[in-house]
């Protein structure tokens, strides 16, 4: 199953140009927009902004349930995301929006800009000054910089702001960081990253206090270990990895089970609870990862050095140790603290090259990766083990489909830069088999993790199940490529593979679905068919993880007292929140990363024609998947898609427009043409909006 995240259509109402997503014209507004201010009253809570183009306020309703409400640029105030406001709610038509009358509470919110600095003198100081251009297109404000913050800026810096005063017309602002220089080439991307609370620096103090830090491991370090180096060990992670947090060990009993090892790096033992390293790690709670870089969640000298499983090098490791039936079967499971030595560094796609010669005509000297540390004999024993692998992973796979796994197939998006960090291809992630001998391994160590220690205070991973509103209505839009609706999801994931509308029935049926959370109270995991789950597997990029570890090495230790019980029961319900919301935030950062770099990459296409087809449809828009995955919408109420645009014409029809959100279908009733869920459409590029990360898309006739 992967677990990327898809964009969601819900909320990704897009508008066309620079203003409402809503439909109104403009032209004429007093017609158009009418409030309703009799009966609403002033409500105080949490603005969000999504995605620079939308603005929201979270809130509770009467039933205590989370609700937003949209917020009209010209009625946001000078609110900033994650302000606490004052907000009163109106009726435009068929919907209640929000107007920001106060905010009441500034949140710690960093805007990015570009430093210029101003040759004139100020008569009134008698010194030089300067000015920060934002990087926010709906921030249209220059901030004046005083003489004491010079002394350290140069022309072009690219710097971070906070908002120290906002009494008055114009808020008193302090420079905070100096990020990248301007000719450094991924500044733009970097910027935009540190304004959505990503911290691509880690502070120079704790940099320094790091440098003493042994960059090995020591003999002391091994007490209480169990000696595993002399096992068979390899990782196999992407090719451009940039951290190995697991490896894998697996043998076949004379009774036929298999024994399997999951090592993982034992990032507890450096990084201990309240430590500073900790503190660094609470604020970052998980890595952010896009194109070739990564901001860490941990300094690189442990994320890529002192914790990552480097082969030949002795590493520190929880491991969780397994014995398993050909029949699935978990006959016993082992959690300890060990000591390995990688012995090969693998890669998926070079895996698969590997699998691709079981049946042919081979030889030895293929399966060697370049390395003088490397022999003829090490080479058979890494192709025995990873057909154990491959055997382990299908009794698994087939367990798990008939027990109601759902395997979602979708398509990721890769875009390669060139050395100025241009994008100079999008195209779709290449997978391979190997993805899923990892994934399954994983997920079986998180299981036998969170059974082992479930008398504990614990973390873990649960996904509710779909609401059944939702259900309903993917049976509805399902009945459109006749694939029928039963029992389980599982039995349409499996009806629709290697069609053409696959990929985009799995995303239909992920919008469906609830988000997975982190919580310290049990509950099935819906997506993974499981009583018991966590997330183990990954410490040196996610908190919830380490957070785990260190729960699992007490109670090995003997150290989990009465006290230490009280205290996890105490603190894991804002551990769990806090990482189920930064893992969102994450996900945005990621996506809007992505989506800049579409913009860029689709920025000299102006007026070029592609294939795609109709992958998303909500209200007068419709969502269109080109072939190299690039996705963008169509407005069908503006006129735009329409290569010989009648403006009268539309203005008097664009009304006529019909939404099925059942069927997921547009239809003009004037001209009776359908646009419906994965129509194939030729669209043509007709605008490109780097600043705001848009494609502008019409139709061809």
């Amino acid at each position: 199953m992967s677990h990327k995240k898809e964009k969601s259509h819900n909320k990704k109402k897009f508008e066309h140009g620079k203003h409402d997503t809503f439909h109104r014209d403009y032209r004429n507004e007093e017609k158009t927009y009418k409030w309703n201010v009799d009966k609403w009253p002033l409500q105080s809570w949490i603005y969000r902004e999504w995605r620079w183009e939308f603005w929201f306020v979270d809130t509770i309703d009467e039933e205590w349930n989370k609700k937003w409400y949209y917020v009209f640029f010209t009625n946001r105030w000078e609110a900033l995301p994650e302000d606490e406001v004052l907000f009163s709610l109106k009726e435009f038509k068929w919907r209640k929006e929000a107007v920001v009358e106060k905010v009441t509470k500034r949140a710690d919110k960093v805007l990015t800009g570009t430093f210029q600095a101003c040759k004139d003198y100020c008569p009134k100081d008698k010194k030089w000054y300067g000015f920060v251009v934002l990087d926010n297109p709906y921030f249209k404000r220059d901030v004046f910089i005083a003489w004491k913050d010079l002394k350290w800026l140069e022309e072009g810096d690219k710097v971070a702001l906070k908002i120290t005063k906002w009494s008055g017309k114009n808020p008193e602002w302090k420079i905070v960081d100096t990020i990248w220089k301007t000719w450094e080439k991924y500044v733009d991307v970097m910027a935009m990253a540190y304004e959505w609370w990503a911290r691509p620096k880690f502070p120079p103090k704790l940099i320094e206090t790091l440098k003493n830090m042994p960059k090995k491991v020591e003999e002391k370090d091994l007490k209480g270990r169990k000696d595993l180096r002399d096992l068979f060990v390899y990782t196999i992670d992407p090719d451009d990895a940039k951290d190995f947090d697991d490896a894998i060990s697996i043998e076949k009993l004379k009774n036929w089970n298999y024994r399997l090892w999951v090592h993982i790096a034992d990032v507890s033992y450096y990084v201990t609870e309240w430590s500073e390293l900790d503190k660094e790690a609470k604020m970052r709670w998980t890595s952010i990862y896009f194109v070739d870089r990564v901001v860490p969640m941990l300094p690189e000298i442990l994320s890529n050095e002192l914790c990552s499983l480097n082969p030949f090098e002795d590493k520190l490791t929880m491991t969780c140790e397994m014995e398993i039936t050909p029949k699935w079967e978990v006959i016993s499971s082992e959690v300890y603290e060990s000591v390995i030595k990688s012995d090969f560094r693998m890669s998926y796609r070079l895996v698969e090259d590997i699998k691709n010669m079981w049946f042919k005509d081979w030889s030895l000297d293929n399966l060697i990766v370049k390395n003088d540390k490397y022999t003829k004999k090490d080479a058979e024993t890494l192709f025995d083990k990873l057909k154990l692998s491959y055997e382990l992973k299908e009794i698994l796979y087939k367990y798990k489909r008939d027990h109601g796994y759902i395997e979602f197939d979708l398509i990721e998006t890769k875009i390669i830069v060139d050395e100025k960090w241009y994008p100079v291809e999008i195209k779709e992630y290449p997978k391979y088999e190997a993805n899923k001998v990892i994934e399954f391994f994983m997920i079986l160590a998180n299981e036998a993790v969170a059974k082992k220690f479930s008398d504990l205070p614990f973390l873990y991973r649960v996904h509710p199940e779909p609401e059944i509103e939702d259900i309903d209505r993917l049976k509805y839009a399902l009945k459109y490529v006749w694939v029928e609706y039963r029992d389980r999801l599982t039995d349409i994931v499996e009806k629709i593979k290697w069609r053409p509308e696959e990929n985009f029935i799995s995303k239909l049926i992920l919008k469906t679905m609830t988000r997975a959370v982190y919580s310290p109270i049990n509950e099935w995991h819906y997506g993974l068919w499981l009583e018991y789950y966590s997330h183990f597997t990954s410490p040196i990029r996610r908190y919830p993880d380490l957070q785990i570890h260190r729960i699992i090495r007490e109670k090995l230790q003997w150290k989990m007292t009465k006290w230490r019980i009280e205290h996890y029961r105490n603190i894991l319900w804002d551990v769990a929140n806090l990482c189920s919301e930064q893992e969102q935030m994450a996900e945005d950062i990621e996506h809007k990363v992505d989506d800049y770099l579409e913009a860029r990459y689709m920025s000299d296409k102006i007026w070029e024609e592609f294939d795609g087809m109709i992958s998303g449809v909500i209200e007068r828009w419709f969502f269109v998947q080109l072939e190299n995955t690039i996705e963008w919408f169509v407005d069908m109420s503006s006129g735009t898609h329409k290569k010989d645009n009648n403006k009268k014409w539309w203005k008097k029809s664009k009304e006529r427009l019909d939404f099925d959100d059942m069927l997921l279908e547009i239809r003009n009733r004037h001209t009776g043409e359908r646009y419906r869920l994965w129509d194939k459409v030729r669209v043509r590029v007709s605008a490109v909006d780097e600043v705001f990360s848009k494609i502008d898309f019409e139709l061809v006739k």
